[in-house]
């Protein structure tokens, strides 16, 4: 309770003022307490307690879940991993040129070949309801390789390895395509080039032919070129001889004169056709044949290289066969049995907790009944 203070009134105030007393009285406060709230609180000791009490039920519910988790280890089935690599096929030595890019590779392998392979089994088998799935494996980056695998079990492990055989020649099959035509182009290129070679070898020869016949020409006028000179050389001696005082020997010597002139000028044109025209051929030739045999080295080269890309195409194939992993894939019995009994012991204390608030709650029912008839 607040008192408030006033001022006395003034003595010529009226009466009745005077008697009027003055005080103030505010309401009372209010001050909100929790004291009326109860609140269920579990500290760690009641924890304890709790768990000690109702520890019947947390092993019971944790041996149930042990025991389901030892069965199904023991009656879940092995299951091993089939696989085996792929390696793309080339086109072109030494250059990463490959057939088709891993990546395509295996989206054509996923979205195509493994469902026809898998169709065309469940035509051919009766029992399709087990039939074994491909496991998703990205293939490796900067790789020609492409990993294919299968899960299954031991009785499975016939089909598993005939799947992944199916899958496995629908790319190659599908890659022999453009290895036939890349082969056709590079076997045409390499007729070509053999054409081109067997030509320059037929004028090579054609050359030493030529050659030969010019030796031969030479030789002939070498010896035309003898008996002209004899020829002259005689005309000489004769025209030496004769007398030029008679009317005869003039005739003789004119005649003579005239054999000289003509064996003259038929030895200077066996001389020029010989050592110069010859010449200038046989030039020819020489240099022709040098430059045939550079040009057939060249040929060869790019036969020999056409040849080495036709050796070095190489299709898509399995470098090894289907192999089996040595231990089973999957979650191993251990595992099962310690997830089993974490999770037994983890529905245990929930199961405990579940009865405890469910206690707590029927008890509060039944306090807030009773309270409600003692109102009546």
């Amino acid at each position: 309770m607040k008192t408030v203070n006033h001022k006395l009134p003034d003595r010529r105030s009226s009466p009745s003022m005077m008697r009027t007393k003055i005080f103030a009285a505010p309401p009372p406060l209010a001050y909100q307490t929790f004291s009326d709230q109860q609140q269920d609180v579990i500290d760690l000791l009641e924890v304890w307690q709790l768990l000690v009490k109702r520890k019947k039920i947390i092993f019971q519910i944790t041996l149930v879940s042990l025991m389901l988790g030892i069965g199904y280890s023991a009656v879940k089935p092995e299951k091993y991993a089939y696989h085996t690599m792929l390696q793309i096929g080339t086109l072109m030595p030494g250059q990463p040129k490959l057939i088709e890019s891993p990546q395509d590779v295996f989206n054509k392998v996923k979205s195509a070949y493994i469902p026809l392979t898998l169709d065309e089994n469940r035509k051919t088998e009766t029992d399709t309801k087990t039939q074994p799935k491909f496991e998703d494996i990205l293939p490796p980056k900067d790789t020609n390789l492409l990993k294919l695998e299968m899960h299954c079990k031991l009785k499975d492990e016939q089909l598993c390895k005939s799947l992944i055989n199916g899958v496995i020649q629908k790319i190659t099959l599908d890659h022999s395509r453009m290895l036939n035509i890349s082969e056709k182009n590079l076997s045409g290129k390499l007729k070509a080039a053999e054409n081109a070679l067997k030509n320059s070898k037929d004028l090579l020869e054609y050359s030493l032919q030529k050659k030969k016949r010019l030796t031969q020409t030479a030789e002939l006028i070498t010896n035309q070129l003898k008996e002209k000179k004899a020829m002259l050389e005689k005309n000489l001696k004769n025209r030496s001889s004769i007398k030029s005082s008679s009317a005869a020997g003039a005739m003789s010597i004119l005649l003579i004169d005239n054999a000289i002139q003509s064996n003259q000028t038929l030895i200077d044109n066996l001389e020029k056709q010989l050592y110069i025209n010859l010449g200038q051929e046989q030039d020819n030739l020489e240099k022709a044949e040098k430059d045939n045999i550079r040009h057939q080295s060249e040929q060869q080269n790019a036969i020999d290289e056409i040849k080495n890309l036709l050796l070095s195409i190489n299709n898509t194939e399995a470098i090894v066969p289907v192999l089996r992993s040595e231990n089973p894939v999957g979650t191993t019995p251990t595992v099962i049995v310690t997830l089993s009994l974490l999770f037994g012991l983890c529905a245990g204390l929930l199961a405990v907790f579940l009865l405890e608030f469910t206690g707590r709650v029927n008890s509060y029912n039944k306090s807030a009944s009773e309270s409600a008839l003692h109102a009546v």
